[in-house]
Order: C-alpha cells, then structure tokens, then sequence
C-alpha cells in the first residue's frame, strides 16, 4: 500500500511516502543523495517489497517535492532530524519489526553520522557509496571560499558540477535522471560545508558505530571515495564492506543492480535472524 504523507520541520513541509506490505518482516528507511529525490528509488522499492520488506522514505529540505530552496540546508542537524522523524512514524506504524537505515551518498553521509551521534536501537545500516570524502582534494581556495561565503551568504546557490555520466553506465538510467524535472544540480555553502565537514568526522569514527553495518561501493565511482569507506569499514567489527569491481556511484543504478539489491537483502535476512 502506498501512502503519501508529510511533516512541517522547522517551518517546513518536508514530503514523505511509505509502501507497506502485508505480512512485512522488516522496514528499509531510505535516505536519497545530493540533487536527487525519494521517487527515483521505485525498482528499489519494488525489490523490498517481493522480498517482504516494507519501504519508508522522504525528500530531503530544498529536494523533490518538499519545501526549501534548491540544495540548502540551515544546518546539518536538520537532516539528523529528518532521519528521526521517518524512523518515529516507521516505528509506530509497525511495531516490533527489525528496522533498517539506507542511505545512499549524501544519505549515506548522513546515516553514517545519525549511527554515531544517535546510536539508534535499529537492526541494521546500510551505506552505499556514502559521501564521506570526495574522490579528489577540492583546492584549497575553494574551501576557504565556501567558509567566507558561508558566514556572509550561506544560502547562495551554486552549481554542483555533477557529471550525469558518472552516475551509471546504462544509459538510460543517465538520460532519464537529465530530463527529471525534479533532479537538481544546485547546492549552498551551507548544505556543502555542513556534508563536507561532517562526513570527513564520521570516517575518522567509525570504531565508534554500534550498529550492524554494511558499506557497499564500487571501484570506479567517481562521485565520492571508494577507499573512505573502505577505511571506515576497516576500522569496526560491525561493520562489513562489500566492494564492486568496475561499477559506478548508484550502485543500485547499475546494469548489475540486481547482484546489489540481493547483497543487500541477504545482509538484512541475516541480522533478522540475529535477532
């Protein structure tokens, strides 16, 4: 069953959905990435649902549907709460299920630190190519910019400079995500800063993460770090990296999405049945 509904955060409709089996044995709150919004994830949604697992998910402030300006954030916390709030009324409306967060990018930043600075009595996390460095140092300059512009104007919009190509190698997964009217390429010194600094924190504390975790990240992503997750992964039991030789950022995305999506869900079937 697919539900629409929202939440006012801060003075802000923040837009959300759920899709609910019957007989569900465990929930995936989904959390999308930079630029993008909760609706590209549908085949996502159709995989957990065949497989019994019911799906929660929202438009980060300034994405999709919700309110805000383009790619601005007031502050990193905000999204912190965001995850709260989709985990509150996942956790109400199913009572007693095993629960799991997925983030996906700068979802993936944001999981990351909601795991260490909340530590959530979930099931499980799962990060998919989380953005907690970029597969570049950003020159220095530019930095230094963001933080000036940041004290003066921290709403100003500017562009991300995404490469679309880099997302995927099928390319029809690029084509439809150019002419999606909803995928943004906008981007403040707020909302950048706030990610930036805070995924760079979480990578230096991952021994501190107390949740199940599965990092997964493939080796020619160009969007954001392969070898930070990795380093993340390496520095806690608890937490399991899953590498994907010659695949893209949106590894969910890929022509081999399917091998992906059943990592996945094998990595949920076997913290259930920890439980």
């Amino acid at each position: 069953m697919h539900t629409k509904f929202s939440w006012l955060q801060e003075g802000k409709n923040i837009h959300a959905q759920s899709w609910c089996v019957d007989t569900p044995v465990a929930i995936v709150c989904l959390i999308h990435g930079m630029g993008e919004h909760s609706s590209r994830y549908m085949h996502v949604k159709d995989f957990f649902n065949l497989n019994g697992i019911s799906m929660y998910t929202f438009d980060h402030i300034g994405h999709g549907v919700s309110d805000g300006k383009r790619g601005h954030t007031p502050n990193y916390n905000f999204l912190l709460e965001s995850i709260e709030k989709i985990l509150t009324i996942a956790i109400r409306e199913d009572m007693g299920l095993p629960i799991f967060l997925y983030g996906h990018s700068m979802g993936g930043n944001v999981v990351a630190n909601y795991l260490i600075r909340r530590t959530p009595e979930i099931a499980g996390a799962i990060l998919s190519a989380p953005w907690f460095t970029l597969p570049f140092k950003p020159p220095t300059f530019k930095i230094t910019l963001a933080k000036f512009m940041n004290i003066i104007y921290p709403s100003f919009s500017d562009i991300t400079n995404l490469d679309a190509n880099a997302i995927s190698r099928d390319k029809n997964v690029v084509e439809a995500y150019q002419k999606d009217s909803l995928v943004h390429n906008k981007i403040t010194p707020s909302f950048f800063l706030s990610c930036f600094e805070a995924g760079k924190w979480a990578e230096d504390r991952g021994e501190a993460v107390r949740t199940p975790t599965l990092v997964l990240h493939g080796t020619k992503d160009r969007l954001t770090s392969y070898t930070s997750s990795k380093e993340f992964a390496l520095s806690n039991t608890l937490i399991h990296f899953k590498s994907y030789e010659g695949l893209y950022h949106e590894l969910h995305n890929e022509p081999e999405k399917n091998i992906v999506l059943n990592d996945i869900l094998d990595f949920i079937h076997t913290m259930i049945h920890k439980k």
